[in-house]
């Protein structure tokens, strides 16, 4: 009986948060809702969507490389994957479209260090104040 309870609870609750599908049509402006855009050059987005931009969590996949994560007004923004066509990854946070382990590198801190890790979660905080 406890585990009905359970499960009827869990899905009460995904269902509660979850967004509208995006219209179907490409055309429409997408605002608060989950859905895929295609372009004509068979790049791909799927995921949550505002104000007409990826926004929240998704996948874009084109030719030059894929990019699995966190995305603000468009661009990378949060933890993510970047995975390139030759193969190569940058994993981390990112703001505004930049790995910001980069970033903290410029500033002397090692790549994989907890130095360089705090560097990261100290700029994202502060770039989101934005």
């Amino acid at each position: 009986m406890n585990r009905i309870i359970f499960y009827l609870l869990l899905l009460t609750s995904i269902n509660a948060y979850a967004l509208p599908d995006c219209p179907s049509d490409q055309s429409v402006k997408r605002h608060n809702c989950f859905g895929s855009f295609y372009y004509e050059n068979l790049d791909v987005y799927m995921g949550e969507w505002k104000d007409n931009k990826f926004h929240g969590q998704g996948t874009f996949a084109g030719s030059r490389g894929k990019f699995v994560g966190e995305w603000k007004e468009g661009k990378f923004h949060g933890q993510g994957t970047l995975t390139f066509a030759d193969g190569n990854k940058e994993s981390g946070l990112f703001y505004d479209g930049e790995l910001l382990e980069n970033k903290c590198k410029n500033f002397g801190f090692n790549i994989g260090t907890a130095y360089s890790k705090r560097c990261q979660e100290i700029m994202l905080d502060e770039y989101s104040k934005d």
